[in-house]
């Protein structure tokens, strides 16, 4: 039986996640594990301060806010984005890591969407055809995260407070 070259961590904010991968990266062996998935195409960043605040109206929670940042557009074809990926977050045994926060699951579907020969449109199939291997492991928050997808799963026994709604189905 082949042994999985790869893995993501799913998670949702102060969870301890961030606490797992760095363990994981400190190993020399287990990958790169960083949140590949957060960075905006329209920006070339991940969500900033004041973008999580969209909507309110106080000035004074506004006022302590940076101004946006306007970046510069991600105009890398998926299979450029999804090269980048698979390298950056392998170590030189070949084994890929990386983490994916609920939120940034719209970001990583999107992206995913680009590339060629897509088994579908939702979540597992972003992570199928994103990640550098058919074969590949979650650590989940919720052993239900993953287990539509034939995926072998890892439970992490970690707090969830992501809502129902937003995990895969």
């Amino acid at each position: 039986m082949s042994h999985p070259t790869a893995y993501l961590v799913l998670a949702s904010q102060r969870s301890g996640s961030t606490l797992l991968v760095e363990s994981l990266r400190a190993t020399g062996v287990a990958g790169e594990p960083g949140e590949f998935f957060q960075y905006l195409p329209s920006t070339s960043q991940s969500p900033q301060p004041r973008q999580w605040f969209e909507g309110v109206a106080d000035e004074s929670i506004l006022r302590l806010l940076d101004p946006l940042d306007e970046g510069k557009p991600d105009l890398a074809p998926a299979e450029i984005w999804r090269d980048y990926i698979r390298t950056v977050g392998r170590t030189p045994n070949g084994i890929w890591g990386g983490k994916l926060m609920w939120n940034q699951t719209p970001l990583l579907v999107q992206r995913a969407a680009g590339l060629p020969d897509r088994s579908g449109d939702g979540l597992l199939s972003a992570i199928r055809h994103g990640s550098p291997d058919a074969h590949i492991t979650l650590l989940a928050s919720r052993s239900g995260a993953a287990a539509a997808g034939h995926i072998p799963v890892i439970d992490h026994p970690i707090p969830n407070n992501t809502p129902p709604a937003m995990l895969p189905r």
